[in-house]
Formats: C-alpha cells, sequence, structure tokens
C-alpha cells in the first residue's frame, strides 16, 4: 500500500536504511524503555523501535499513515496507535509514565513541538527528533552567536540540548530543499523552583525583541514587559548599561529576572 505525502503537513520519508540504524542506535533505546513516536510516515522507523523496546506508541495526525504501519507492523503486539493532532494532546493518551520520544516531524511545527515537550517534560527520559539544521543550531547556540534566540534561552532552560548528527538532504523523499539533524533533548530544569516562569521569560523575550539594541531599552520599549518605575536605577543597568540580550546566558538572564522583577506592572 503506498500514499503520497501530503505538502502541507511537510511530510518526508527517510530512504537510507543507515539513517534509521544510526537513529537507534543514538536513541540508546533498551529493552526495559517505553517508546512513543510522533508521526509514523511508512513506519519503518517505527518497526525499529518497537523491536527495540519494551512497547510503542504511534501518533499520527494522519489516518492513512496509521492504517499502512498498523499493517507493517501487524506480527508486533506491543504497539498502540493513537491518531490524534500531538500540539493538542501531548502525551495525554500514552499510557506510559515515562517515555523515551523519536520523531521525524514536519519542520514548520519544530518550535511548536519543541514547546510542547517542555509542557510534557515530566514525562520524558529524552527526546531525539529530526529538524531542520538550521533549526538545531539555533537551539544549541551560545551567547553571541548569530543564531543565539530566545527559543534557545527557553528550551536550554529546561533541557540538555545536544546535535547527535546531521542529515543530508539525499537521505530522504522526496528531498527537500535542506539538511537534517538529529537533536537530543534530555530534561534537565535550571530554573529555581520559587521563579515565576511567565515573567521571566517575557523579559527574555523582550531582550531579543530589539536586536543590536541594548537590553535596558528592549526592556522597556518592546510590548513584553512594562514597568512601574524607571529601571535605570537597578544595579545591573549600572553596572553593564550597553549590554544587549544576545550576549546574555541563562544565569546572566536569571540575575537581571532577579534585579527587575519588582519593578514589572502586576498585570504581566
Amino acid at each position: 500500500m503506498k500514499y503520497h505525502t501530503k505538502k502541507h503537513l511537510g511530510q518526508v520519508f527517510i530512504k537510507d536504511k543507515n539513517i534509521i540504524d544510526k537513529i537507534i542506535r543514538h536513541a540508546e533505546i533498551i529493552s526495559d524503555d517505553d517508546v512513543v513516536e510522533i508521526g509514523c510516515g511508512e513506519g519503518w522507523l517505527s518497526r525499529r523501535l518497537a523491536e527495540e523496546g519494551k512497547s510503542l506508541t504511534i501518533i499520527e495526525i494522519d489516518e492513512r499513515f496509521l492504517v499502512e504501519t498498523k499493517e507493517r507492523l501487524a506480527d508486533i503486539l506491543t504497539v498502540d496507535y493513537v491518531l490524534c493532532d500531538f500540539l493538542k494532546t501531548g502525551f495525554s493518551e500514552v499510557k506510559a509514565e515515562k517515555v523515551k520520544l523519536v520523531a521525524n516531524i514536519p519542520y514548520y511545527i519544530s518550535a511548536k513541538i519543541v514547546q510542547q515537550l517542555v509542557e510534557d517534560r515530566h514525562r520524558l527520559v529524552s527526546a531525539l527528533i529530526m529538524v531542520q539544521k538550521e533549526f538545531a543550531k539555533k537551539l544549541v547556540a551560545k551567547p553571541g552567536d548569530d543564531e543565539y534566540t530566545s527559543l534557545a534561552v527557553y528550551t536550554q532552560a529546561h533541557f540538555d540540548v545536544s546535535i547527535s548528527f546531521l542529515i543530508s538532504k539525499q537521505s530522504f523523499r522526496p528531498v527537500p530543499k535542506v539538511d537534517s539533524a538529529m537533536l537530543l533533548l534530555v530534561p534537565n530544569d535550571k530554573l529555581p523552583l520559587d521563579i515565576d516562569r511567565d515573567l521571566f521569560f517575557n523579559i527574555v523575550r523582550a531582550a531579543f525583541w530589539g536586536r543590536r539594541k541594548t537590553l535596558m531599552k528592549c526592556l522597556m520599549e518592546s510590548p513584553h514587559t512594562s514597568f512601574s518605575a524607571d529601571i535605570k536605577l537597578i544595579p545591573y543597568f549600572s553596572d553593564y548599561p550597553t549590554v544587549r540580550g544576545e550576549m546574555l546566558g541563562l544565569a546572566d538572564f536569571l540575575e537581571v529576572y532577579r534585579q527587575v522583577k519588582g519593578f514589572l506592572k502586576s498585570e504581566l
């Protein structure tokens, strides 16, 4: 049974079995692991995941691919098939409490998938996801890098993030316009328990609002923050009056948060 891809879902399939083998090695699945796959496609990676772990839950939005994969894996009894949109359900349909996630996701929703994984990080042992190479570089970027954004700060605040390996576009069918990367996310929450996360990430978003503008100017002018008093008075800006947000690491942002949170208007 063969189906055409749906272009609006951003679907491409791995045709190189060596890449599938490499994904399995980097996922480090053992016989006791409960595994989740988002988007099974034609089911070739699904079979390997089901064979390696204790159980596999496939979450797929396209019923046609779920039917095809169910037929292809008919001899394996430890697979649950869930027809749903992961961005709407998260892991709510997954029976296992802790899972290893492996996914070849549509690239245009990569950021939304990462945000959903942050919300569900308590359910994750690890997540190995295929993304566009440029997107992966953004998530592992460090302060001062051209690719460094508020999404990097957000992701790195909740996960240890690394690129496992790169994949040439020639490994896919149909051939996409970009190369890919397998991105590994391992939960490791680095924010203090008493922090107001909404306020903290409002500050982070504000810091990147005007690239090449000073942090103080971004905080004062962005739509993400509003203050009840003059933040020029805080010690941080006396010490670093010209620092820019893209130069700050997580520890720096935590210090800025501690100093300016008392100046933020309460409705934010």
